[in-house]
């Protein structure tokens, strides 16, 4: 299924669920080479981009067994190709009704689809809402800005609504930085985290501005069907709750988590294993992939039933005295950046692909990816860019690259992560053509920038894109903006502007524009004030 967000996105997914099918998701924003392989690997026999009218409305009552798989959903491979995680249909309407009785979801909810359908989040959201009579939002073209995301859930009346951790600090960012912004939906009951870890600070201030709303932290791998763990997050963030890490909490419906050592033996309270996720709602496996789903899906030796199977998660986690579990880290090189999983292995595979390129290795920072790179001097970063762009998602391409003479590696061999240089100062274009600010409008364009990117230096040539932005920061960098110049640049702008250079020339055209339409008494008006200011900030400086 290759539809943006909308109802004919959802008709097409339960057209095939109806005619006992199994739907691929593939976000139609992927590039035509991943579509390729992913409808090639899964054998896809038809390809939705459209739905056409006059469709069947009855039932075909076809018999279907639990055992059919429901959905396959790929992840991020870290052998350089992705893997398709197969749900069967028994796990997952198991899962949809044990969500639906969780969050108490019931015909008077409005619940927003915020997830993409090439993410098992939207799992949750789309069939607990639908199994229930209650309504789904679906925002026509996603969401990308905070300030869209307040105006949906307002306009809509929305009651749940479920969150990635680097979407939320962004929005509690621009809530905070936004005078006069007083958002408070009545209608909301239920905020829902999930996929990445949360900031407590983050926690503390939504409690603090919605004392009343029930919040909820979630864990799980797709290969454990979506959600593994819930924690209810308790109204006074600041609690020992919190202390040492938000806890993912305990396990829901029919799973059972084991805290291991290497040797596969449980590791008391307060020690950090690696979990595993046993019981009845795990997925079937990698499609076409046998030898990996045996390496990930290990015979349960604390089962009581023959052939239980538990998952292999990958995670460090930690019990707390409580029964609580709380995320660690990793024990491989999987990262998640701003929600979304990502296997670096692929990224530097496809990376050591591209002419010129020796050897690669990719780290997350900042919320962002980064790539080190040794090989050919004249490698250039826009061009791998590009180049990497036509055959990976959006979210998998690095935002800043790094050439490096030699990676540093250990004793041993290998690659020693921890003394990879830190990427602001030794990018680039920091050095070649870099040219600063040259005018008023350049100059507070570039310190927005700065303080958004969380970089040092930034040149009228620079790329937001090309440095790191992405839609979300975007969406902050043109917040900012405004405020500072007091003319609409939106986000749109910021895509087709992208350099400094060519923000400023965007920014001061709508200046003129805005002078333009004015009055002569609204001009002057307008001058004598800012004549005022300068008078006054002279002034200070003066004093100072």
């Amino acid at each position: 299924v290759r539809l943006r967000r909308g109802v004919d996105m959802l008709a097409a997914v339960l057209g095939v669920l109806k005619a006992g099918g199994v739907y691929v998701p593939l976000d139609p924003q992927w590039p035509a080479e991943r579509v390729e392989f992913i409808c090639s690997d899964v054998g896809a026999d038809v390809v939705v981009e459209e739905v056409p009218a006059g469709g069947r409305e009855d039932d075909p009552g076809l018999p279907i067994a639990d055992g059919q798989l429901a959905y396959v959903i790929y992840t991020s491979g870290s052998t350089g190709r992705p893997k398709g995680v197969g749900v069967a249909r028994g796990q997952w309407a198991a899962h949809v009704g044990r969500m639906r009785a969780r969050f108490g979801l019931g015909p008077g909810d409005r619940v927003l689809q915020f997830a993409s359908l090439a993410f098992d989040a939207s799992v949750e959201q789309i069939f607990p809402a639908l199994t229930c009579g209650a309504a789904l939002v679906l925002p026509e073209h996603g969401l990308v800005a905070p300030t869209q995301l307040l105006t949906e859930v307002e306009h809509n009346r929305v009651t749940v609504m479920e969150l990635v951790p680097a979407y939320l600090t962004e929005l509690i960012t621009d809530l905070s930085a936004t005078s006069g912004l007083d958002w408070n939906p009545p209608h909301l009951r239920l905020l829902v985290l999930g996929g990445d870890v949360v900031r407590p600070a983050d926690l503390a201030w939504w409690g603090r501005r919605f004392p009343d709303m029930a919040v909820v932290n979630t864990y799980g791998p797709t290969e454990a069907v979506v959600t593994s763990t819930v924690f209810d997050i308790p109204a006074d963030a600041d609690a020992s709750d919190v202390d040492g890490g938000v806890p993912v909490g305990r396990a829901v419906g029919e799973r059972s988590l084991y805290v291991l050592d290497g040797g596969l033996r449980q590791v008391p309270a307060g020690a950090v294993g690696e979990l595993f996720v046993g019981g009845t709602q795990l997925a079937r496996g990698y499609v076409g992939r046998a030898g990996l789903t045996g390496e990930r899906f290990l015979p349960d030796p604390f089962a009581a039933e023959p052939g239980a199977r538990m998952y292999r998660t990958g995670d460090l986690v930690r019990w707390r005295n409580d029964g609580q579990l709380v995320f660690c880290g990793r024990t491989d090189d999987q990262v998640k950046v701003r929600g979304f999983r990502v296997e670096t292995g692929e990224v530097e595979a496809r990376l050591r692909e591209y002419p010129g390129v020796e050897d690669a290795v990719v780290v997350a920072w900042r919320d962002r990816l980064v790539a080190y790179l040794t090989g050919a001097a004249d490698l250039a970063a826009d061009d791998v860019r590009d180049w990497l762009s036509d055959r990976l998602p959006h979210y998998m391409v690095p935002a800043l690259f790094v050439t490096l003479e030699e990676l540093p590696r250990t004793v041993g061999g290998k690659i020693d992560r921890g003394r990879l240089p830190d990427p602001d100062g030794h990018r680039p274009d920091l050095t070649d053509d870099y040219t600063a600010p040259r005018t008023p409008t350049e100059k507070a364009i570039a310190d927005v920038w700065r303080e958004v990117l969380q970089l040092d230096r930034i040149g009228v040539h620079d790329d937001f894109f090309h440095l790191g932005g992405h839609s979300l920061l975007a969406t902050r960098a043109t917040l900012r903006l405004r405020t500072a110049f007091g003319v609409d640049i939106g986000v749109r702008t910021l895509f087709e502007r992208p350099t400094v250079a060519r923000l400023a020339d965007a920014v001061e055209e709508q200046l003129v524009r805005e002078i333009a339409a004015m009055s002569t008494e609204d001009v002057e008006a307008a001058l004598a004030d800012q004549v005022g200011d300068d008078i006054e900030q002279a002034t200070e400086e003066q004093q100072a």
